[in-house]
């Protein structure tokens, strides 16, 4: 029974909470001292060290900004990995406690991350600071006037931490302090509610007649026309880090252009100054950085809203020659630059919305004949296959993956039908479980199909029903969901999912994966671009062959859609990938979903020593000259004084990588 005179008592107490938060005066905090002083560095190689600005001085104008009597509203920082920020917004959170007070929220992207985020960042961050520590309630399971692991209350105000896929904790709280970390990885609609920022901003509506909130917004960019951090660095000043040139004086930012290095390690990777064109060695970065400044705002109109870029250039926890090794590794691939221009750049990436022409592709193709359709390379080391079922048919890709992630389209199968006959599945299970045998005739499986189960459900899960994880560790299948939103992978988490069996009440459940096809996509056209053979006959690691005859539809739909910009009501531009009236695309998202399966075994984990252990257990010969030779590019150096050959792999692929 409700508690009326209880009720109104909390009432008023919420009351007064919110009007003294409205009208009490600035707190007047140092935030830069304060941090220096009292915040002592949650994890990495500085653990339980206090924080030094001194080592990551372009933190300073966004912790100055963040403190109490500035005037700046919201503050958005585009940022690569491994530059101390998270330490930055731990130390705002510590300051409200111990002195600023109100409500504040921490939001990351998902309830998990900001479990993990309170568990081997925040908390332990509070544990070590005094001056916050003892201000905040204890943890009291049965209560509701204590602390909980993800709320912390203190007298006058409440730090709660949560994910942006929380709609109760978004839509439900007025706050006045918000931090937002990796905010390009929110979800774009939340409920079907909208945007999560949307509803982030609804809780400081209070605030906006006051002016007397702060927003702190941080993030490492994901999609170019697709980054929330993005448009929140346009929207705002636009600051730099400039730092002087040893040698001229003169001021500039760090960025990956000015990088000079050699191809062989050690890089010795020096910055070409913008000004004089003299070299800057990585022994004088640290100096440099210290002696740095925040530079003018290049978006003077942004009023109170203030932004930054930062690059893991500046940073003084990787080399330079770190930054150019990592660069040398990634290049090749499209998926794998994407992730170093967003952790090391700090920029978004723009993905390639157009294919090489079919003709060209086709031709070369014939030019260079590694097989004809059905045949398997000796090089190619597993097969997987990519299945789109569709009113009338189901159309499998199956492809071949050797050393360096080069592939071979092998053959494109149709089966004409109704998917609604099992007899149409039984066709699907023979090819699936079919011996498949290389020039030289050593035998190769489909480890792992990928088959899209948006059309027909429940018969698509009836079928991997029991071929997720096959005992004898020959071919195995999983249902996978593309996935209309961008994102960063190819292959996401998966879901339990239920169905009913065909002709039954009985319920039965399996895995179901998310496929990112928007960047799938963009990967697969970024490796039909990769240009070969060279003058010793050697492809590029990523290179896409194909069977010489298949058809040309083939190449057509392989090619069909076309990545354009589009216009949103806020006034950015969003990509989306487009297929003209008429066209078909199976072949284009059954590539993508053969390119999740050889993900789900295991393939972006290997090893170089992996790779080199796999090829010669299951290459009885060296690869022909204008094959795949890449052992060197994937093999790393051996480990100094060891002198043995790795031990090669037993069983298959995809029981000993699963």
């Amino acid at each position: 029974m409700l508690d009326l005179a209880d009720f109104e008592r909390r009432s008023a107490e919420l009351a007064d909470e919110l009007l003294f938060e409205a009208s009490a005066p600035p707190v007047r905090l140092d935030l830069v001292e304060w941090s220096q002083a009292n915040v002592r560095v949650p994890d990495g190689p500085r653990e339980g060290q206090l924080f030094d600005l001194t080592l990551t001085p372009y933190l300073e104008p966004i912790l100055r900004r963040l403190s109490p009597e500035h005037p700046a509203l919201r503050i958005y920082v585009r940022k690569s990995a491994q530059l101390g920020y998270t330490t930055a917004l731990i130390a705002w959170m510590l300051a409200i406690i111990a002195h600023i007070g109100g409500r504040a929220m921490v939001v990351m992207p998902t309830l998990a991350a900001a479990g993990d985020f309170n568990e081997d960042k925040f908390q332990p961050a509070l544990d070590a600071c005094d001056d916050a520590n003892s201000r905040v309630a204890p943890q009291r399971s049965r209560s509701g006037e204590g602390s909980k692991a993800k709320y912390k209350k203190f007298p006058g105000g409440s730090v709660r931490l949560t994910g942006a896929n929380s709609s109760a904790d978004l839509s439900s709280k007025t706050i006045k302090w918000i931090a937002c970390d990796e905010v390009d990885r929110f979800p774009k609609d939340l409920d079907g509610q909208g945007s999560p920022m949307g509803m982030i901003d609804a809780r400081q509506f209070a605030f906006i007649a006051t002016a007397d909130f702060k927003k702190l917004v941080g993030g490492t960019p994901t999609i170019e026309g697709s980054s929330e951090i993005d448009d929140g660095f346009e929207r705002g000043s636009q600051c730099y880090w400039e730092v002087p040139c040893p040698h001229c004086g003169e001021f500039q930012d760090l960025e990956w252009e000015q990088l000079k290095w050699k191809e062989e390690w050690p890089h010795e990777a020096e910055i070409e100054c913008a000004c004089c064109g003299e070299r800057i060695g990585h022994h004088e970065k640290e100096r440099m950085v210290r002696a740095g400044r925040e530079s003018q705002p290049r978006n003077p109109g942004a009023g109170k809203d203030w932004s930054y870029s930062l690059n893991a250039l500046y940073s003084p926890f990787v080399t330079w020659d770190a930054f150019v090794a990592a660069y040398l590794e990634a290049k090749n691939d499209p998926l794998t630059l994407m992730v170093w221009t967003n952790l090391w750049r700090g920029r978004s990436f723009k993905l390639k919305g157009e294919a090489p022409g079919w003709r060209d592709l086709m031709e070369r193709a014939q030019r260079v004949k590694v097989s004809l359709k059905g045949e398997i390379p000796d090089w190619v080391l597993f097969l997987t296959a990519g299945v789109d079922v569709q009113g009338n048919r189901i159309e499998i890709v199956i492809y071949g993956w050797g050393l360096g992630k080069t592939r071979v389209a092998i053959d494109h199968i149709v089966i004409e039908g109704d998917p609604n006959d099992l007899v149409i599945w039984g066709r699907l299970t023979e090819i699936w479980m079919a011996e498949y045998r290389t020039k030289s005739g050593s035998v190769r499986f489909i480890e792992m199909l990928a088959i899209d189960a948006g059309y027909l459900p429940d018969m698509v899960h009836n079928w991997v029903r029991g071929k997720e994880s096959n005992v004898r560790g020959r071919p195995r299948a999983m249902a996978i969901r593309g996935t209309p939103r961008v994102t960063n992978w190819i292959l996401g988490g998966a879901t339990k999912t239920s169905f009913t069996l065909p002709g039954q009440t009985k319920r039965g459940t399996v895995m179901s994966w998310w496929v990112g096809s928007h960047i799938g996509k963009a990967s697969f056209y970024g490796f039909l671009g990769l240009q070969g053979p060279n003058d010793a006959g050697q492809y590029p690691p990523g290179f896409v062959h194909f069977a010489a005859d298949l058809p040309e539809t083939f190449f057509q739909q392989a090619t069909a859609e076309t990545l354009k910009p589009v216009k949103k009501k806020n006034g950015t531009v969003d990509y989306q990938w487009q297929l003209p009236s008429g066209k078909r695309n199976e072949v284009l998202d059954c590539s993508v979903y053969a390119h999740a399966a050889a993900i789900a075994l295991g393939m972006d984990r290997m090893t170089p020593q992996q790779w080199d252990a796999l090829h010669q257990e299951r290459t009885a010969c060296a690869p022909d000259k204008g094959q795949l030779d890449l052992l060197s590019a994937v093999v790393a150096p051996p480990v100094k004084g060891g002198d043995e050959p790795p031990a090669k792999p037993q069983g298959s692929l995809a029981k000993r990588l699963a």
